[in-house]
């Protein structure tokens, strides 16, 4: 499964519903890879909405082993972001 948009375009009443179909969908062994956004959010309001890494863990850790592949400052690349108030967007 490769969720690029799908998680953080979702607020967070709905995230539980849709990790648990993604889990569903899933034979055993298959891997998911989230990219998910995080920020704070007193400075803007989504979406894309943040999904820290312990709601990530929430969400998924009883169907899948976790692990960060990779974080980056992506703030300069989503102008329209850093407009709407953000200071940080990892």
């Amino acid at each position: 499964v490769y969720d690029r948009a799908a998680l953080v375009a979702l607020p967070g009443s709905l995230r539980r519903r849709y990790a648990t179909r993604v889990a569903g969908l899933c034979r055993p062994g298959a891997r998911v890879a989230l990219v998910a956004f995080e920020y704070d959010p007193a400075h803007a309001s989504g979406p894309p909405f943040p999904v820290p890494d312990d709601e990530v863990a929430a969400l998924y850790g009883a169907a899948f082993e976790i692990s960060e592949v990779a974080r980056a400052d992506v703030l300069d690349a989503n102008p329209k972001l850093r407009e709407r108030g953000l200071t940080w967007l990892d």
